[in-house]
């Protein structure tokens, strides 16, 4: 299976690059696979446990790992291997999203966390109320859907906002 892939080209370039993802089942692993030969993959390392995301931070993959606790397990390649580098035994910690601005990866957790992590250390920002189920930067800002709430927050890097929706009813 499949579970999560990104594509690490950059802005100004977005015919070449290459798309990176991570698989679960008989070969848990990353892969790389480059645009410019879709269908030719390479396999850059196994993972030292079921992962569910990856992101791009800095130039850096990281995975987030899958417990049976569902504590938080921040991974990284390397450049040969996948290693754990974080561990947060918490209740219900595990990522459930993740995503760069600005020089930092934000990261989601089942609680409704949101931690920073600067490369070095991890550190908790705020508590969205909610599972932070899908991050996307948009310009200068992280927008932060959150699951099952009719809400949405805006992250500028300093503070975040909260955007309450009204909720529509299409018969």
């Amino acid at each position: 299976d499949v579970l999560s892939l990104f594509s690490a080209t950059t802005e100004e370039d977005q015919t070449s690059g290459e798309i990176y993802f991570i698989t679960r089942g008989e070969k848990s692993a990353l892969f790389e696979m480059s645009i410019d030969n879709v269908g030719s993959y390479s396999e850059l390392s196994e993972l030292p446990m079921e992962c569910n995301l990856i992101a791009d931070f800095s130039g850096v993959k990281y995975m987030s790992g899958v417990s049976s606790l569902k504590g938080l397990n921040l991974l990284k390649y390397n450049g040969d291997t996948v290693d754990v580098i974080y561990t947060l035994l918490d209740p219900e910690s595990e990522i459930a999203s993740m995503q760069e601005l600005d020089g930092i990866l934000y990261i989601g957790s089942l609680n409704g966390d949101l931690h920073k992590f600067d490369g070095v250390s991890l550190t908790l920002d705020s508590n969205l109320s909610g599972v932070p189920y899908f991050m996307s930067r948009i310009g200068s800002q992280l927008y932060i859907l959150v699951k099952n709430v009719n809400s949405f927050y805006v992250h500028n890097g300093t503070s975040i906002t909260k955007l309450d929706m009204e909720s529509n009813i299409i018969n």
